[in-house]
């Protein structure tokens, strides 16, 4: 009973403490942070190397801000904006996406901006 209450609980501050990350194409930056680059876009494809794209997650996961060196660490919850950009993506490539993410994060949402002009783009949202 008391681990099932310390998973819950430290659950709940994972999602108060959550990182937000921007993933542009070859790009995932944390927001007002670092930002990480990789060979997992094309011009015609977001998600041209999906084993591309979980190496630079694990990178964010990995950076030395977070785990300040320590061996062991909790995993955090995660708020993503995906930005396609011109090039667009496909539910194949969100897919692949989400799986990456719930291999490196306790929970996590994805949100897709649709229009990267705008200041307050209008998203989906898919809570995982």
């Amino acid at each position: 009973m008391a681990i099932c209450t310390w998973l819950i609980l430290f659950t709940r501050k994972a999602v108060r403490n959550r990182v937000y990350l921007n993933v542009k194409p070859n790009v995932i930056e944390i927001e007002g942070a670092e930002h990480f680059s990789g060979k997992f876009s094309s011009d015609l494809r977001f998600i041209i190397s999906s084993d591309a794209f979980q190496k630079t997650l694990v990178d964010v996961v990995l950076r030395e801000s977070y785990t300040r060196g320590r061996f062991m660490f909790p995993r955090e919850a995660a708020y993503v904006r995906i930005w396609p950009g011109v090039t667009g993506i496909t539910d194949l490539e969100v897919e692949a996406i989400n799986k990456a993410l719930a291999e490196e994060f306790v929970e996590f949402e994805v949100e897709i901006v649709k229009d990267a002009d705008a200041q307050h783009a209008y998203a989906t949202a898919v809570q995982a």
